[in-house]
């Protein structure tokens, strides 16, 4: 992963996504537990904010 075209973010997603429209090619989510904390990682929503934060 050491490439200038790869970003790894380490952080809320959840929150993140929610700022960053537009500006990703690909978003991979490696995420856990469903029902922890990264509960909000497996709903809808989370989903729609992910596909808002692609490019075309």
């Amino acid at each position: 992963l050491n490439d200038k075209r790869c970003t790894i973010i380490v952080g809320d997603g959840i929150s993140y996504v929610k700022e960053h429209k537009n500006e990703y090619d690909v978003v991979i989510v490696d995420s856990t537990d469903p029902f922890s904390i990264a509960e909000g990682l497996f709903k809808g929503n989370f989903y729609r904010d992910i596909y808002e934060s692609l490019t075309d």
